[in-house]
């Protein structure tokens, strides 16, 4: 297990805007000797709602492309907004354009848990711009759409809780077929980034990560924090929780679950959801 430098350098670059005309196309990660990152799949498992994690992800994907490896960033979205995302990376990047990209139940969701954040947005805005400079990375959404919602057999019927894990190991293996030669850089929750099965109500459930770990040499990305907040939805119950910044305690890489690179973050903060009207 792998420590790395805190990501001090990171602190600056939190606050720009969503204008990138004055910015360099993008820049490169500082904690992480990619070289050691040599899987074919390499996973980032977030804490969801963070500025942090997705602007490290935008820094990884950075010096990937800058060491010329072919980039497919996949990222925790339901596959009914491919079509909006592939329509914003042709796009301008304009208020309007962004505007559009927003529209979709995603980012208007009741419960927006933090995958729908400003931070999200500033990375796909990231990847608009690394294609324009005709870099070599693609992006796509990973997570179940609504047609891929199971259909209960009875009224009573509770669904198995790992159909999401391997709806999503299941859309990256068939891009990661179509593209040979692409590295895999996929940003999830960090259930879904574990290595190990866990026993969930009397049943396996096996992570995207540990699915994916059968077939593809795969690496997998943790954080540790001193704590601070991250956007999220939390309460009781669903009818009971309040979306916005929570506090989060300070962590250390789940202690039951392998992880290839841990990388310290030092304090958290929460990204607002992206679309007006989404709060």
């Amino acid at each position: 297990m792998r420590f790395f430098k805190p990501l001090s350098w990171i602190i600056p670059f939190l606050l720009y805007s969503s204008s990138y005309a004055n910015e360099a196309v993008c820049e490169p990660q500082g904690v992480i000797d990619v070289n050691q990152l040599k899987a074919r799949v390499i996973i980032v498992g977030e804490t969801h709602g963070t500025n942090e994690i997705p602007l490290f992800v935008s820094g990884l994907a950075c010096s990937l492309v800058t060491e010329n490896r072919p980039l497919m960033l996949g990222l925790e979205i339901p596959v009914d907004e491919q079509i909006p995302i592939l329509e914003y990376l042709k796009s301008s990047g304009m208020p309007d354009d962004k505007m559009k990209l927003t529209s979709g139940k995603f980012w208007h969701s009741s419960m927006p848990d933090g995958r729908s954040s400003e931070a999200m947005l500033r990375l796909i805005e990231r990847v608009r711009l690394l294609r324009a400079a005709q870099k070599d990375i693609l992006l796509f959404a990973i997570d179940a759409g609504d047609k891929d919602e199971p259909i209960l057999l009875t009224e009573n019927e509770t669904f198995w809780p790992g159909w999401r894990d391997s709806i999503m190991a299941l859309n990256i293996e068939t891009r990661l077929q179509q593209y040979p030669t692409y590295t895999a850089l996929i940003l999830v929750g960090n259930y879904h980034s574990e290595m190990a099965s866990r026993r969930f109500e009397e049943t396996d459930i096996h992570p995207m990560a540990e699915r994916l770990s059968r077939y593809f040499t795969t690496q997998n990305i943790d954080f540790s924090t001193t704590g601070g907040d991250a956007w999220a939805c939390d309460g009781p119950s669903a009818d009971k929780a309040i979306c916005s910044p929570h506090p989060r305690r300070a962590r250390s890489s789940l202690s039951k679950t392998k992880y290839d690179v841990i990388v310290p973050l030092g304090t958290i903060s929460a990204s607002y959801p992206a679309a007006i009207g989404s709060q």
